[in-house]
C-alpha cells in the first residue's frame, strides 16, 4: 500500500513539474522594469499623431486628463502635434527626446518610417510606449492597443447570430490598405466564411466617412433588393448607410459599428437591431498608466492587447448622449467638464 502511495505521489510530482516547465512557454513577455525604476516626480511626453478627427482629439484629451490626475507623480508634460504627417512626427519625436522625458507616448503614423527615431528614444533609456498603433521594431518598452482583427470577429459573430446565420451581408470598411481597416475586415471575413448561408453581396471602402458610405449604400441598395445584415468599421459609415436605407424606404437590417454618438442616437431613435465594438480613445490614458507603473517598478507586460469593448442593446443607455453632438465617441473616461468643453450641447 505504501509503495502505491509513493507511486501516485511521484506521478503527481512529475505532472506538476511538467506543468511548471510549460507555463513560461505561454507567459507574456514582461518589461524589465529595473531599467526604468526611479523616484518621482517624472517628466512625460506625448505626440498626438492627428487631431483632424474627433477620435484623435479625444485621444489627446484623455492623455492630458490622466496627467492632471497625478500631480504627485508628474512634474512636467510635453506635447507635440504631428498633424498626420510622418516627417513632422519624426521631427517632433526628435525634439521630445532632447527634452529627456522619462515616458514618451506616441502613435506611429508609419509602421516603418518611425523605427529609427523610436529606437533612438529607447536606446537613450526613455520608456517608450506605443499607443493604438505599432512599429516594425522590438525596441519599444511597451505597447497598448485593441486587437483590430478581434474587433472584426466580435462584430461579425454578433451579426451572423442576429441574422439567423443566413442572408446577404454588406460590408463597409475604412481606408483601403490601412491596417486598422484591413485587419477588421479580415476578422469579419474569418467569421462569415464559416457559414454557407452567409453571402457577401457588397464590400466597399468608404474612408470612415458618412458621405462616402451613404453614396456607396445608395448604389448597393439599387443593385440588391434584399440586404439582411450590415457590417461596418465605424459609426459615421453606419450613419450614412442607415440614412440611405431610410431614404429608400427600406428597413434597416441588423447592423454593427463603433461608439460614434450619432450612430448610437440613431440606434436608440429607430429602435434598431444593432451592436457596437469600440477602440476607445482612452488608450492614451492606459498608455500613460502603463508608463507610470514601469517607472514605479510594477510588473508590466510588454504587449498589452485589450479586448474589443462592446455596447449592446442592454448597455446602450449607459453610453449614448442625446444631449451632445454626433461626433463624440462615447466610450470615454474624460471628466464631464472636459466633455462639455469639447462638445457643447446641440
Amino acid at each position: 500500500m505504501f509503495g502505491k502511495k509513493r507511486l501516485v505521489l511521484l506521478m503527481a510530482m512529475v505532472g506538476l513539474i511538467s506543468l511548471a516547465i510549460s507555463i513560461p512557454l505561454f507567459a507574456a513577455e514582461m518589461v524589465d522594469v529595473s531599467k526604468y525604476k526611479k523616484s518621482p516626480p517624472y517628466k512625460v511626453a506625448f505626440d498626438i499623431y492627428y487631431k483632424g478627427n474627433t477620435w484623435g482629439v479625444q485621444l489627446f484629451e484623455e492623455f492630458k486628463a490622466e496627467v492632471a490626475r497625478h500631480p504627485d507623480l508628474i512634474s512636467k508634460a510635453f506635447y507635440t502635434d504631428s498633424e498626420g504627417n510622418t516627417a513632422k512626427q519624426i521631427s517632433n519625436i526628435e525634439d521630445l527626446i532632447v527634452r529627456n522625458p522619462d515616458i514618451l507616448v506616441l502613435t506611429p503614423n508609419s509602421y516603418t518610417a518611425l523605427v529609427p527615431v523610436i529606437e533612438k528614444a529607447y536606446d537613450k533609456g526613455i520608456a517608450v510606449i506605443l499607443c493604438a498603433a505599432g512599429a516594425d521594431t522590438k525596441k519599444y518598452t511597451a505597447y497598448v492597443n485593441v486587437d483590430d482583427f478581434e474587433y472584426g470577429v466580435t462584430g461579425a459573430k454578433w451579426l451572423v447570430k442576429a441574422m439567423g446565420y443566413k442572408g446577404n451581408v454588406v460590408g463597409l470598411s475604412g481606408i483601403a490598405g490601412l491596417s486598422t481597416a484591413e485587419d477588421r475586415w479580415r476578422g469579419a471575413m474569418s467569421v462569415f466564411k464559416k457559414y454557407p448561408g452567409i453571402k457577401i453581396v457588397a464590400h466597399e471602402y468608404c474612408d470612415w466617412t458618412y458621405t462616402k458610405a451613404k453614396m456607396a449604400m445608395e448604389n448597393i441598395i439599387a443593385a440588391n433588393p434584399e440586404i439582411d445584415g450590415i457590417w461596418t468599421g465605424a459609426g459615421m459609415m453606419a450613419r450614412g448607410a442607415i440614412e440611405a436605407l431610410l431614404a429608400a424606404g427600406r428597413k434597416v437590417p441588423p447592423i454593427t459599428a463603433d461608439d460614434d454618438n450619432g450612430y448610437l442616437k440613431m440606434w436608440k431613435k429607430y429602435k434598431l437591431t444593432a451592436f457596437s465594438c469600440t477602440k476607445p480613445a482612452w488608450l492614451s490614458q492606459k498608455a500613460l498608466q502603463i508608463g507610470l507603473d514601469i517607472l514605479q517598478g510594477k510588473p508590466t507586460p510588454k504587449d498589452n492587447i485589450l479586448p474589443a469593448y462592446t455596447i449592446t442593446a442592454e448597455t446602450l443607455d449607459q453610453y449614448v448622449r442625446p444631449d451632445l453632438p454626433d461626433a463624440m465617441f462615447c466610450n470615454t473616461h474624460l471628466p464631464e467638464d472636459v466633455i462639455k468643453r469639447l462638445f457643447p450641447g446641440e
